[in-house]
Formats: C-alpha cells, structure tokens, sequence
C-alpha cells in the first residue's frame, strides 16, 4: 500500500494495477484506491477507478468519489468514470 503514496507515478500504477488485479482479496486497500481517485497524475486516476471496478459490491464505497470526477480535466479519466457510473 505504501505505493500508492510513492512519489513517482509509474510505482503507483504498478501498485494499482496489482490491487485491481487482485480485486476483492485486496479489499482492505479500497480505502487507499478510493484516495487515489484524487492523484495530482491522470493515469493513476484512470486506473484507480478501473480497479475499483474489480472489487465487486464493495465498489460502491466509491460512488461519492466518482461523481466528482465527472468533472476531471483529463479526458480519459472522465470516460472511464462514465463506464464505471453506466
């Protein structure tokens, strides 16, 4: 989890993509995740939300910090947040 905090974005990616990977064995990393939704980087946003999906029912922990997002100025963020809410 220490990770997902790393100044360099390339090890939260890889931290996130893991967790995703892992989806509801990792459930206690959700609280982590959903502060990620937040990155300063994009992609690290992006894929926040992607692996977020993988955690099942507990994903909706996650909805009041998705909406928001609706708004991101990255792009490719806000579309992944449209297939998450859809």
């Amino acid at each position: 989890l220490t990770r997902l905090t790393d100044p360099e974005p390339s090890h939260r990616v890889a931290a996130i993509l893991v967790l995703g990977n892992l989806g509801p064995l990792a459930r206690a990393a959700l609280p982590a995740l959903i502060h990620s939704l937040k990155d300063r980087t994009p992609d690290v946003r992006r894929l926040a939300v992607a692996a977020i999906l993988q955690f099942g029912p507990d994903a909706a922990r996650a909805l009041p910090g998705l909406v928001p997002m609706l708004r991101d100025p990255d792009e490719r963020v806000r579309r992944r947040v449209l297939l998450a809410l859809g």
